[in-house]
């Protein structure tokens, strides 16, 4: 479900903001997962084909504002489709679904994201690591498919 309000997420070792262009007429709300499809503007995250996840947005981005700010590097406790918060997916790649996080392979698009690395508070979060080095390369060679150079 796509966010309709700024969202507060828990943290650590986050860094790496970048800013990215947005359409005037999209709205990207704080704590939500950004992508970027095929036409080049940041959007919110969501499973859609063509699409580079960007990081997650440091702070609410109104109609006619023309950028978002984004975290490109951190460990996020991010809210996952079903109940994928469990040990058994620590260390499992994790995709776009919705503004919301889920395991590979359970998304049509696999827009990779990042990196489970411990389950969050409830078995709806997840700790997911969006710095995971060489992260498309990688995820791309795991899934079996070809990785960009």
């Amino acid at each position: 479900m796509a966010l309709t309000a700024d969202r507060q997420l828990n943290m650590r070792d986050v860094g790496g903001i970048r800013r990215y262009a947005k359409l005037t007429a999209t709205v990207i709300y704080k704590g939500g997962l950004v992508a970027c499809p095929a036409d080049g503007y940041a959007v919110p995250g969501a499973d859609t084909a063509a699409s580079v996840f960007l990081g997650v947005a440091v702070e609410y981005a109104p109609v006619g504002q023309l950028w978002v700010d984004c975290y490109t590097k951190g460990v996020f406790e991010l809210p996952c489709v079903t109940t994928y918060g469990a040990v058994k997916n620590v260390g499992a790649w994790f995709v776009l679904g919705d503004d919301l996080a889920g395991v590979a392979g359970t998304t049509t698009n696999d827009v990779p994201l990042g990196v489970g690395i411990e389950v969050g508070g409830t078995t709806s979060l997840m700790w997911i690591d969006i710095q995971a080095k060489g992260l498309l390369a990688a995820f791309m060679t795991a899934m079996g498919k070809v990785a960009l150079a």
